[in-house]
């Protein structure tokens, strides 16, 4: 996977928007994508550590697959902490 500057912005717009209380979670589609798309989120308890994060990640089964399938070439993270302090995780992936 190479990262993507675009994808990037939009998995942080995203990670943004649900740390501010948008209601909706989970796997979602990226706005406006195709099939060539997808995303995934993960959401992790304030205490979280770097460590904690790549592990949820490749514990996750959906984040997991997407991030192994050699069908996707590009990624884009974006993160945001809310109030809170859950911390909010969206990978967006791009086949070619």
């Amino acid at each position: 996977l190479v990262t993507d500057a675009i994808l990037s912005v939009e998995a942080a717009v995203r990670a943004d928007q649900l740390a501010v209380g948008d209601p909706t979670t989970g796997d979602l589609p990226v706005p406006d994508s195709g099939e060539a798309r997808d995303r995934t989120v993960l959401t992790l308890p304030p205490e979280a550590t770097p460590q904690n994060v790549l592990t949820a990640m490749l514990t996750d089964t959906g984040m997991r697959e997407r991030m192994l399938d050699g069908a996707f070439t590009k990624v884009g993270v974006g993160t945001a902490a809310g109030e809170d302090g859950v911390i909010h995780v969206v990978l967006d992936f791009e086949r070619r």
